[in-house]
């Protein structure tokens, strides 16, 4: 698991740990970026249902079952993006809007 993000960074990188699951790996991100107690977040059930977000990952050997399987929210002001349940990369949602503009 890689916790050592680069806040300086637009778009940021986690990995997962294996026995990691990706709903938990998502607030453990974002509290790491923004430098809280992850229990001061706003719940992720409010931007996507853990246990579906989970489910969609499960912890099988990383094989082909999850390969091109992708999902995208939004939650405490970070679009967050997971792909094959492995990594997920955060960006600020004022630099998405900046980018549209």
């Amino acid at each position: 698991m890689n916790n050592e993000l680069d806040v300086n960074r637009l778009t940021l990188e986690y990995e997962i740990g294996q026995d990691e699951s990706v709903s938990m790996a998502t607030i453990r991100a974002v509290s790491a970026v923004k430098e809280c107690d992850p229990c001061t977040l706003t719940p992720l059930y409010e931007a996507i249902e853990p246990d579906a977000l989970n489910k969609l990952y499960e912890q099988k050997p990383r094989d082909t079952d999850k390969a091109g399987c992708k999902a995208e929210f939004v939650f405490s002001d970070y679009h967050i993006t997971i792909e094959n349940g492995e990594y997920l990369t955060l960006q600020p949602v004022e630099t998405i809007s900046d980018q549209k503009n």
